[in-house]
């Protein structure tokens, strides 16, 4: 089967945040404490080189996975920012071969679906507030908790997951495990692929269950994440002024609302007219591809007749820059026209007359 990058391969990354303040018969609170054990592996598993920590990890997979560095180093950055301290990476797999493959491919290979393969990754912020902040609003390796809602009713919120109140995990085809939860100062995800789905969920469980250990088993309820979750942001703009929204900043760079048909494409219906927008989305954070509506003054909506997108991944980063050249077919008579750019929960509106 052909190789495939770490994300892309597995999906998702876990983060874990953790917090603790030990005792002289316990571990410290720390990020490489909180991850995956080489007693919570399966039997046969080993971890790869480049496991550790997020710093030396992310120069170990630099020149060899461009995707993978590319996405993590992104979220690394934006942690940091909001709090985070730490970060641990540890990658396991049940073949020698796929790990000393993990960062020895030209082609930027990391990982495989060939064969058993388990990634956990930790977060700790400097303390739990930051932490639930982390979980509910923040994409460890470009993926939010708010992805798994396109997964319907395989994914499991909450306590039903056996790992606290702010906790997503999923089970795909038996083949993925994927889990993302906040525990005291430490914000986990962890994914396994081709692992019997309850030894994954029970790896989760016992790196929660020590991470409980780090305050003497007295860890409190954290609050709820749900209340630190940003509102939607909508933003009203002008054509070539730089919208900002929290994920990007979008520009409409210009707008035609009598374009000229380019060559190759077909003439609007008659009495119709063809209006053109070019879109810029230069994005600062981790984020969904952005999406486009025009309506009209009457409420209609009209669907792109064709389009020129510059983008290539479903998740982008920060410092990724997206476009699209759209074209529609509007009515002659119809006015009002304005367009909407959305980029994740949030919004940008420019009215083109």
């Amino acid at each position: 089967m052909k190789r495939q990058s770490l994300v892309a391969a597995c999906g998702l990354v876990v983060v874990g945040l953790l917090a603790g303040c030990g005792s002289s018969n316990t571990p410290p609170a720390t990020a490489a404490n909180a991850a995956v054990q080489a007693t919570d592996l399966p039997k046969g598993f080993q971890r790869c080189t480049g496991s550790g920590g997020m710093d030396s990890f992310l120069k170990a997979i630099k020149s060899t996975d461009s995707n993978t560095y590319r996405k993590m180093n992104s979220d690394w950055m934006v942690a940091k920012q909001e709090g985070a301290v730490a970060g641990e990476v540890i990658v396991a797999s049940d073949s020698a071969a796929d790990c000393d493959a993990a960062h020895n491919q030209a082609s930027a290979d990391i990982g495989s679906l060939d064969a058993g393969l388990i990634i956990n990754v930790v977060f700790q912020f400097r303390d739990e507030i930051s932490a639930v902040k982390g979980y509910a609003r923040d994409s460890i390796s470009s993926l939010r908790v708010a992805d798994f809602q396109t997964l319907g009713d395989v994914a499991d919120y909450g306590q039903s997951t056996g790992l606290g109140r702010n906790s997503v995990a999923a089970t795909v085809a038996s083949v993925f495990y994927v889990a993302i939860w906040q525990s005291s100062q430490f914000l986990i995800a962890l994914t396994a692929v081709h692992v019997d789905p309850v030894v994954s969920k029970k790896i989760a469980t016992s790196e929660n269950a020590r991470i409980a250990k780090f305050n003497g088993g007295a860890r409190g309820e954290a609050p709820d994440a749900s209340a630190f979750k940003p509102k939607p942001l909508s933003v009203n703009g002008i054509v070539g002024r730089p919208i900002v929204l929290r994920d990007a900043t979008v520009t409409v760079a210009s707008a035609n609302v009598n374009a000229t048909t380019p060559d190759g494409q077909a003439q609007p219906p008659a009495g119709d007219r063809l209006v053109s927008v070019d879109i810029e989305v230069a994005y600062t954070r981790s984020g969904p591809r952005f999406e486009w509506e025009l309506s009209d003054s009457a409420g209609f909506k009209y669907d792109a007749a064709y389009s020129d997108v510059w983008q290539t991944e479903l998740q982008l980063v920060a410092g990724d820059m997206a476009r699209a050249q759209v074209y529609f077919d509007v009515p002659s008579i119809a006015s009002g026209l304005t367009l909407k750019v959305t980029v994740g929960d949030d919004s940008a509106t420019v009215h083109l007359g």
